[in-house]
């Protein structure tokens, strides 16, 4: 990864709108009321068929600074309420819904390498436009996607 770490976030779901009090807050305005206890509303994302996601550390630890998983007990929250930098073989596993908002610091020097591993409920198929993707985030460096044909 690089100095830049994907921001908070959910696997399967992204947020439609925030409500508070039968109004619906304007969309500059939503991560503050969030942040405020405002009711966020969630709806299916490009990649709902994540379930569960897993980030495994591949590489030293010791060997880059940043690059810690964190999660929030809510969208909105600036301080993360865990936090984990595993060592080598070591990993993080979570459901992708909303109730694991998470992103990852940062790696500020050194070389951070991840297995990362989502799976779906049987029977639930990759749409088609997702089923072979390199993918890429600002921030996680080089990456490959390896997929399983259904």
């Amino acid at each position: 990864t690089t100095h830049v770490g994907p921001p908070p976030h959910a696997d399967n779901v992204q947020m439609d709108s925030v409500w508070w009090k039968g109004k619906r807050i304007c969309k500059e305005d939503q991560v503050r009321a969030a942040q405020e206890g405002a009711y966020v509303l969630w709806r299916p994302e490009k990649t709902s068929y994540r379930s569960y996601s897993c980030s495994v550390c591949l590489s030293d630890p010791a060997g880059f600074d940043g690059g810690e998983v964190q999660f929030f007990e809510r969208f909105g929250d600036k301080d993360p309420s865990a936090c984990y930098k595993c060592d080598r073989g070591d990993g993080v596993a979570f459901c992708g819904c909303q109730r694991n908002i998470h992103a990852v610091t940062g790696v500020r020097s050194g070389f951070r390498l991840v297995l990362l591993v989502w799976t779906r409920p049987p029977g639930v198929r990759v749409p088609e436009g997702q089923a072979q993707v390199c993918y890429f985030r600002p921030g996680t460096g080089k990456g490959v996607w390896l997929t399983t044909a259904d």
